[in-house]
């Protein structure tokens, strides 16, 4: 049975990612890896020139033809096979953002500007999952991160390419991170926002509840 974060891992975690922002492309592939590590999961493997074997890495290439028979090359930020894509951005809080003409990313957070960020940042990933092969499927879930703030979540089970909805529901949708720390409400057993991630990370196409509702083995409610 993996060890589960102590309250101490936990925070240290929160307080170094929150303090992050502006610089998605800087940060994102450090964060997943943080965050690999914190589940105790592994991490996306190196990228190798055959695409068929980069099952679980960063910037999956993927190929997309456009209207007028061109073919240009996307790059899915984090994908595993049968799993997920995760499309990454990030903002910057509204009270650490800098003075006018600073950096402040995808927007400051809880902004429509940032909101909208995010909802490009949906249909972007929705895109490259169109244009993955067929062979390979389509992943059940589709997130999209907000680099040391939030992730949301997407799931389409038949997995055809239908639309993505909110996940588990519209309205709660968004883990933050500091979430991590508390008990979520999914089951009367109280499974942690934790749990729901760890489990997201490895479901290959059951049932809905199968995602929600699996534990993290371990840990306290």
């Amino acid at each position: 049975m993996p060890p589960c974060p102590t309250d101490a891992t936990l925070d240290a975690f929160i307080a170094r990612w929150s303090a992050s922002g502006a610089h998605e492309r800087a940060n994102y592939q450090l964060f997943v890896t943080e965050l690999c590590d914190l589940l105790d999961l592994p991490r996306p493997d190196p990228a190798t020139p055959d695409p068929e074997a980069n099952r679980y890495v960063f910037e999956r290439a993927v190929a997309i033809r456009g209207a007028d028979g061109e073919t240009s090359t996307g790059f899915i930020d984090v994908y595993r096979r049968g799993s997920f894509v995760l499309e990454t951005k990030q903002g910057a809080d509204a009270e650490t953002a800098p003075p006018a003409g600073g950096k402040t990313g995808h927007g400051k957070r809880g902004t429509r500007q940032w909101d909208t960020a995010l909802e490009r940042a949906c249909h972007q990933a929705r895109r490259y999952v169109g244009h993955l092969p067929s062979a390979e499927g389509r992943p059940p879930f589709l997130m999209v991160c907000d680099v040391g703030h939030v992730i949301e979540i997407f799931s389409e089970f038949t997995r055809t390419g239908g639309v993505y909805e909110r996940f588990p529901g519209p309205r709660d949708h968004r883990i933050f991170l500091p979430d991590l720390r508390r008990p979520g409400a999914a089951t009367p057993a109280q499974e942690s926002d934790l749990g729901v991630i760890k489990s997201l990370h490895l479901h290959t196409g059951h049932c809905k509840a199968s995602v929600l509702y699996l534990r993290f083995e371990g840990c306290p409610a």
